[in-house]
């Protein structure tokens, strides 16, 4: 879940339509955010059609140097420094935000990461065996010509703590940006 698709939609499609059982991951710093997103008016935010849809965060006047994929709760912290991933890397981000993390459709991101060359997974969960891992991956078996950069950034590969000093340490916030810059220099 995230604070841009309404938990609605996505409740009422897996009730209807899925008879299998799902794991739904929420975020509950989310619980008091606001549904959908107040867009930076240097943005275009695109909704896709899909059943359990992602979001497309596509700069408005220029083409895109890098794609970003996230989901959950640190897509909103993604969303929040697109400029400044702009203004300290000179990088122009496009941001996908998925829904659904599995099974994973890579098409809808594919000419994305074909055109800009450079594809960084950001989740919460472990960047050590985590989705991320998983999905770079697959992106990498696609024998992409002009790939410059397929990376991940995730929590340490430490169980998630309790207390909120420690988890600041363990999951990608605040630091975000540094960690970026870091591995684009």
């Amino acid at each position: 879940m995230n604070s841009f698709i309404d938990p609605k939609l996505i409740y009422e499609y897996i009730h209807k339509y899925l008879s299998h059982p799902v794991i739904v991951i929420e975020n509950k710093i989310d619980y008091g955010n606001f549904i959908g997103c107040n867009e930076n008016e240097n943005f275009l935010y695109e909704y896709s059609n899909e059943n359990l849809p992602h979001v497309k965060i596509s700069p408005r006047d220029a083409k895109p140097d890098i794609t970003l994929i996230s989901y959950g709760g640190i897509a909103r912290e993604v969303e929040k420094i697109l400029l400044d991933i702009f203004v300290k890397t000179e990088l122009i981000p496009e941001l996908f935000i998925l829904s659904q993390i599995s099974p994973f459709n890579i098409q809808p991101f594919e000419e994305s990461i074909r055109n800009s060359g450079r594809v960084i997974f950001i989740e919460e969960g472990s960047a050590n065996f985590g989705i991320g891992s998983e999905i770079v991956s697959e992106i990498l078996e696609m024998n992409i010509d002009n790939l410059k950069l397929a990376r991940r950034i995730g929590a340490k590969p430490v169980p998630i703590p309790s207390t909120i000093e420690l988890e600041r340490v363990a999951l990608p916030n605040l630091r975000l940006i540094e960690e970026i810059i870091k591995i684009l220099v």
